[in-house]
């Protein structure tokens, strides 16, 4: 899987390196031989690039995403909505949707949602229940009851009770993370798990 993963970056890597060479040689090209004619080529691709941009606009994420892939198409239109097409809109290639297909497959069975709680949070409160409706029908998750949570902020409050809750586990623990670096956060998170493990 790891050299099948490697093999598609490649081609997509390769591909890229094509299509900035055909971007280059295009402008050439149309320096040197098209002139007059060229301005009417270019506004060909100058118009993808705007209908390519409308489509990024259109599209649910995150703004300094979309703002990145925006400048860069209309700067370079030729190169840009190729590049785009190949590693921009944050798809997900057909071996990850299998596996992950197969993966939702087998948890599905287990979320299924309790109509009870869900006529409960209707009834405490209706705000909260469109709340909660909307982020079920998003997730694909159902509302959960007896459950809690609490919000640390800033950091200085969040580590030690972090480090304190890791402390306490007995049968598993899940943590969910967007960057690790080494580091003094991480080097005592890492401790924590490296014990917990021995037990």
């Amino acid at each position: 899987m790891l050299n099948n993963n490697r093999f598609r970056l490649k081609w997509r890597v390769i591909i890229t390196a094509f299509m900035m060479i055909l971007q280059i040689v295009s402008m050439v090209f149309a320096v040197g031989f098209l002139q007059k004619d060229f301005i009417w080529l270019y506004s060909i691709f100058e118009a993808l690039g705007v209908i390519t941009v409308i489509y990024i606009v259109n599209k649910r994420g995150n703004p300094s995403y979309k703002i990145a892939w925006i400048v860069f198409i209309l700067t370079l239109p030729v190169f840009g909505i190729l590049v785009y097409l190949l590693w921009g809109g944050q798809r997900t290639l057909p071996y990850q949707k299998k596996k992950m297909n197969r993966c939702k497959q087998h948890f599905i069975p287990f979320i299924k949602q309790d109509e009870q709680v869900k006529e409960l949070v209707t009834y405490e409160n209706n705000v909260l229940s469109r709340h909660s409706q909307f982020l079920s029908n998003e997730s694909g998750y159902p509302v959960y009851s007896n459950t809690t949570v609490e919000y640390l902020s800033p950091g200085e409050i969040f580590y030690p009770r972090f480090l304190y809750e890791l402390n306490k586990a007995k049968k598993y623990i899940f943590i969910e993370f967007f960057i690790i670096a080494e580091g003094k956060m991480w080097n005592g998170i890492k401790d924590v798990l490296f014990k917990k493990a021995a037990e």
